[in-house]
């Protein structure tokens, strides 16, 4: 019998990418616009969604490339960020 790969549409969890506003906030020097301005880029991609006071990316369908280069940039650029800005 061959191992067959579930796609996320068919598993029974529903799988997604989180992360937290108020973790980032919490946890770095990053001012708070600058905060507004990356969740306002991630939510321009189309890619992300509003939870709460987090942002998720489900993942129901495969990515193209360039949808998966989206999400890489956007999290290269809070890591970017932080290095600028540090932790607390």
């Amino acid at each position: 019998m061959r191992w067959r790969r579930r796609w996320a549409s068919e598993s029974v969890y529903k799988q997604a990418v989180y992360t937290t506003r108020s973790g980032i906030v919490a946890r770095t020097q990053i001012p708070e616009q600058e905060v507004a301005d990356l969740w306002s880029k991630a939510q321009a991609t189309g890619l992300f969604q509003s939870a709460g006071n987090e942002l998720k990316c489900p993942i129901d369908h495969a990515f193209t490339g360039e949808q998966l280069q989206e999400i890489l940039n956007w999290f290269d650029e809070i890591a970017v960020t932080i290095t600028k800005y540090g932790l607390k």
